[in-house]
């Protein structure tokens, strides 16, 4: 069978048939099945004196209560979508993505899946909070959830998303661009880097 769960009262009919199905078994299928705890969607209409354009926020949160820890093979599955989320851009801020979305273009930043740890079940019942282990208050909780501040980085995030490179003029490309998340802005596939040097934009595996 698939590893029960340790609170099987907040189990689904669903969740209870995939544990109990011995041809879903973990070992004999190579399985490794985990729900979403959640998904934190910021939408916001900016202006600045380039015109106006969306933002949307992504935060995926896998919460664990009583100090509990997620088991290995659950670790090992949050991982590998943390990497597929991450993009090829620098480790400190969300994978960016342009895309067209009911026929508006929008901006969509990801920041991937992090680990909330609480001592009891709540922030308010519990004296210690940690995200992704590092300690933290509810008010900080409470900021991350708005995206007040990176949910990557702690760091203090500008409320405004105003465009910081808007002035440079962008060159017409003849190629498939990709987004560097930290400028926010196109930049090209094709760079030459000597072979000695890692290009910037790949990422580290993160620690969850």
């Amino acid at each position: 069978m698939t590893t029960a769960r340790r609170d099987p009262k907040h189990q689904t009919p669903f969740g209870k048939w995939m544990n109990e199905n011995p041809r879903l078994e973990s070992r004999q299928c190579g399985l490794g099945i985990t729900d979403t705890d959640w998904i934190i969607h910021q939408y916001k209409g900016c202006t600045d004196h380039l015109g106006e354009r969306l933002i949307q926020n992504l935060l995926f949160i896998e919460e664990k209560t009583f100090c509990k820890e997620p088991p290995p093979s659950q670790l090992s599955t949050l991982r590998l979508v943390y990497l597929i989320m991450a993009g090829n851009c620098h480790n400190s801020g969300p994978a960016v993505h342009k895309v067209i979305y009911e026929g508006k273009r929008i901006t969509v930043r990801n920041y991937g899946y992090h680990l909330l740890q609480f001592s009891r079940t709540d922030p308010v019942d519990s004296k210690h909070i940690w995200w992704d282990r590092k300690p933290i208050t509810a008010t900080v909780l409470e900021d991350i959830l708005r995206f007040d501040v990176s949910p990557k980085t702690l760091r203090r995030r500008d409320p405004s998303e105003r465009r910081h490179h808007g002035g440079a003029k962008q060159r017409k490309l003849d190629f498939q661009p990709v987004i560097c998340n930290t400028c926010d802005e196109f930049i090209c596939t094709c760079r030459e880097w000597p072979e000695d040097r890692d290009d910037p934009c790949v990422r580290d595996e993160p620690e969850l």
